[in-house]
């Protein structure tokens, strides 16, 4: 098989029209340099070049080889071109999936940055459920995402990174009927809708109330009343109704400054994220990936 160094050999021959010349330009020896070509010509079976006095001149096959190794040469040349350009974050593309912690908490922090730093970069995001994630990173839709991995481990299918937990709270609006009261119990809670992003199965058998519930009743378990896609979705509506948010308290710290929310102490069970930043293990990840994934967990010691 004729290698591309050896089409590199040839054309620069044909462009400085003697070997000699060719040999200095490729820092090569002019006897290596005719190895090379001749290693071409015994491949093909045939003559590339009158071998006469002077300059070069290409036989009838060399001429019909030239134009064709010149157009690989190029495509070998804008294949370097672009590795390079990839490697140095010039150019390049990722597709990225956000759970709805992650989507309120650092996507917009995270990819304004990226896009400012490699502006060369594209970038294509999904916002879902972790069912939505794992089944869009398993069938090549997305190459990471960043939400839920209480269902997951390392293993030979997956490369996992997990992120710092975070607690989720219950919260309610500001002159909310249930606030100055001394003792929340299920009586009161569940006079009002719950509001949230769809719960993770190790959450599916959390109970609304975990403490001073009544001796023989059935406890109810925490069914969304109104399930949104986002939390930024689901503060609006706390912050408007008498409906009671279960969301992670990163995600309300302003509203909480501001006396927009209030946290509702209510049992001692704790409700926290189990998130990482989940990649297929047998699939190597782009350098607009490896710096994207150092990103985000910068962001996440700062959030």
């Amino acid at each position: 098989m004729v290698e591309s160094r050896q089409l590199i050999h040839f054309a620069e021959i044909v462009k400085k029209g003697s070997f000699r010349s060719a040999a200095k330009e490729l820092n090569l020896s002019q006897p290596a340099l005719s190895r090379s070509v001749q290693g071409i010509e015994a491949q093909l079976g045939v003559k590339l070049f009158d071998r006469g006095q002077g300059k070069v001149k290409l036989t009838v096959f060399g001429e019909a080889i030239l134009p064709r190794a010149t157009t690989i040469i190029n495509s070998i040349n804008d294949i370097e071109q672009l590795v390079e350009s990839m490697k140095g974050l010039k150019t390049g593309e990722f597709r990225i999936g956000f759970g709805p912690v992650y989507s309120d908490l650092f996507a917009a922090a995270s990819l304004s940055h990226f896009a400012k730093t490699y502006p060369g970069v594209r970038i294509q995001t999904l916002i879902g459920t972790f069912s939505e994630l794992i089944h869009a990173l398993d069938d090549g839709r997305i190459d990471i995402f960043v939400g839920e991995i209480s269902t997951l481990s390392p293993n030979s299918k997956y490369w996992i990174s997990a992120l710092k937990e975070r607690i989720a709270v219950f919260c309610c609006r500001d002159n909310h009927p249930l606030l100055g009261k001394e003792a929340l119990d299920h009586r009161l809670f569940e006079s009002y809708p719950l509001v949230t992003c769809q719960l993770p199965v190790r959450l599916s058998s959390f109970l609304k109330t975990l403490e001073n519930y009544p001796e023989g009743k059935e406890r109810k378990t925490v069914n969304s009343d109104i399930v949104c896609d986002s939390f930024y979705v689901a503060k609006q509506v706390v912050k408007n109704s008498d409906a009671i948010g279960l969301i992670p308290e990163v995600l309300i710290h302003s509203e909480l400054e501001r006396g927009e929310l209030h946290i509702l102490t209510y049992g001692k069970h704790k409700v926290t994220t189990l998130s990482g930043i989940v990649l297929l293990a047998k699939r190597n990840p782009s350098p607009a990936v490896e710096t994207f994934i150092e990103l985000l967990k910068e962001l996440d010691t700062k959030f």
